[in-house]
């Protein structure tokens, strides 16, 4: 979108932001930041007398001050390059939060270029970059700058237009920016859809016999009684979360896994009637969304597969998908994704550790730094994983919560949105989650509350 201009005649009270030179880093990272974020528009212009005339809120991204009323960023160069170079930029521990591409200037109201920060982080340009890859071929957490610097726990975009609004408002008090509107969403993936029930006999037979060698008599009797129907299968937990957001008010999101059964993908067969009408009628509740397979990241049209059956299964486009492992390669997951239509993904997290993958608390539009544009995919963070708590941090209910209290507070303090990645079956005690049910029941409840 170009937003220059020229003179400032007939402007109503937009923020107007100088730049030397034009950028569509510096455009893409103004419109998520502004008209995103804060919901304010802006007008870019090039010439600094457009600027020194301009009476209303306006903001110098220049090496110099050109007006003593004016918030004055200094540029570190970054939004002005057009390729992806190895640097690690430096981290300078401050407050409320560490900052870097530090541009030391006696005349500016910010010691760092606040701006490429949050491109770097917003980007992901840290993920282009030479890395070693974990398991299963992800960008680690510990790989991250956020990890290394501790700063993991930290919205820093969030937390960085908290000081704008701030700084802002000292030069032109009469201007009003709203603060951002906190939001919960809690998502789902169904890579299981039952433990036992809808499997088949070859696949309950081989689990039997597992069961029997290993001595695992609990396991072998639970299943003898939920295929009798005796039991409820110990992953149909659905009524239990549909009537958490009953009683919470909170919105929820499905993803289904209909891949190809695999090492990876152990998920029902799609063609299982049962499965079918369980997505349909979870799709009254909540909205759906693909959980395309570990192996749709290597296999040739294997995700238009998946799409399509997604498709005929809901009779809708599929727009929203999350990554099976939360497999993500930077670009081409993205890129791949975009063909077959997705314009939403949720796969921006970490299943090592909770917190901000890319510095925020919120959707953003992907920047394709390979094509160097932006794209019409939405990412959409989450911040903490139920396997990420227990079998990564090994943490108990009690010990889960007490790690992302502080973490939901600051989302609701910056008014951000905070999104939680639980699975059916981390509500099957049966299965070594005991007590997290009522843990998550607290921390839907938590959610809700309004500050």
């Amino acid at each position: 979108m170009i937003r220059y201009i020229e003179n400032v005649s007939n402007l109503m009270e937009i923020i107007l932001i100088f730049s030397e030179q034009p950028s569509s880093r510096l455009t893409y990272i103004l419109d998520v930041l502004l008209i995103q974020l804060l919901n304010v528009d802006y007008k870019l212009t090039h010439q600094p007398e457009v600027f020194t005339r301009y009476i209303g809120p306006k903001v110098n991204y220049s090496p110099y001050r050109l007006t003593t009323r004016e918030l004055h960023i200094p540029p570190a160069g970054l939004l002005f390059e057009t390729s992806i170079r190895n640097h690690c930029p430096q981290v300078e521990q401050s407050v409320p939060f560490p900052v870097f591409y530090n541009q030391p200037n006696d005349e500016a109201d910010f010691s760092y270029d606040a701006l490429s920060m949050c491109f770097y982080l917003l980007s992901r340009y840290e993920e282009y970059l030479p890395h070693q890859k974990d398991a299963h071929g992800r960008f680690p957490a510990s790989a991250s700058l956020a990890s290394k610097h501790n700063f993991l726990h930290l919205p820093i975009v969030n937390l960085w237009l908290k000081e704008f609004r701030n700084r802002l408002k000292q030069y032109f008090p009469t201007f009003e920016i709203k603060r951002p509107i906190y939001q919960f969403h809690a998502t789902y993936d169904i890579d299981l859809a039952w433990a036992f029930q809808h499997r088949g006999v070859l696949i309950n037979s081989f689990g039997a016999l597992k069961d029997l060698l290993q001595g695992n008599w609990q396991k072998l009797r639970l299943r003898y009684q939920v295929l009798n129907n005796k039991l409820s299968d110990p992953f149909d937990t659905y009524q239990f979360i549909i009537g958490l957001h009953q009683h919470t008010q909170l919105s929820g999101q499905c993803f289904f896994l209909l891949g190809d059964y695999g090492r990876f993908d152990k998920n029902i067969a799609p063609r299982k009637l049962a499965l079918q009408e369980l997505i349909q009628q979870t799709s009254q509740q909540f909205c759906i969304g693909l959980h395309p397979s570990y192996r749709s990241n290597d296999k040739v049209g294997q995700l238009a597969k998946e799409v399509s059956r997604l498709e005929h299964i809901t009779g809708k486009s599929v727009l929203h998908s999350r990554q099976h492992f939360l497999k993500v390669n930077l670009p081409k997951t993205y890129q791949e994704l975009l063909k077959v239509g997705i314009r939403h993904d949720y796969s921006m997290g970490y299943a090592a550790k909770p917190g901000f993958r890319a510095g925020i608390a919120g959707p953003f539009p992907w920047y394709d730094l390979e094509r160097e544009r932006a794209t019409l995919l939405q990412i959409h963070p989450f911040q903490v994983m139920d396997v990420g708590l227990k079998n990564y941090l090994h943490l108990d209910p009690e010990q889960a919560l007490s790690t992302i209290k502080p973490i939901l507070q600051i989302v609701k303090d910056t008014g951000g949105v905070f999104s939680t990645l639980w699975h059916n079956s981390s509500f099957a005690e049966e299965f070594g989650w005991a007590g997290w049910r009522d843990m998550y029941k607290a921390l839907l409840e938590m959610g809700a509350e309004r500050e």
